[in-house]
């Protein structure tokens, strides 16, 4: 059965006509997904199945392909209830999700790599800079800008290094903590 979903998903990417309705239940409870063909620039994509779901700096649901974007994150460990092209995606935590689109966009606008973002148990939205390398902004959306400005002045010290950043609390006085991993 996930065989032949996965394979309606992505004929329903890749296929036929301009708007195209599909329900599925399973993990990410997708209800209804549309098909475009606008070729908008998202910020950031969530993958379900063999399907990508580009998103803008909103949280609006660009378009679905059946191809890996590239040169923006992914976002991991979050519960959708649908995605409908053309509106916000329904995610499970709309507080994280929100959280989430912000941090989003600021990455987008400090032109920032990361190669994915995760959401821990606790809702705390980590960044993923490598395999090396990740930064923890916490769970409450205070302060971000500020810690996407201090994280694009650190970046580059960060690239060489085996650790996780703590950024969730912003004190200018005392700075951040590194942690490096132990090899």
């Amino acid at each position: 059965m996930k065989n032949f979903l996965v394979g309606l998903i992505t004929i329903l990417c890749i296929g036929f006509a301009t708007l195209s309705i599909l329900y599925v239940t399973g993990v990410y409870d997708v209800t209804s997904i549309f098909r475009n063909d606008n070729n908008d620039e998202g910020t950031f994509y969530v993958r379900f199945m063999d399907a990508y779901f580009l998103l803008d700096d909103d949280g609006v649901v660009l378009r679905c392909s059946s191809s890996q974007p590239e040169g923006i994150p992914e976002v991991q460990d979050m519960m959708y209830y649908n995605f409908v092209v053309g509106q916000v995606a329904a995610a499970k935590d709309e507080e994280t999700f929100s959280y989430i689109v912000d941090v989003c966009d600021l990455i987008d606008r400090y032109t920032i790599s990361i190669s994915y973002i995760s959401v821990s148990e606790d809702n705390e939205v980590i960044l993923n800079i490598n395999s090396d390398v990740s930064v923890n902004l916490g769970s409450e959306d205070k302060d971000t800008e500020t810690k996407i400005k201090d994280l694009k002045d650190l970046y580059s010290n960060l690239t060489d290094l085996s650790g996780v950043l703590d950024m969730t609390e912003t004190d200018t006085g005392n700075g951040y903590t590194f942690k490096k991993s132990s090899e």
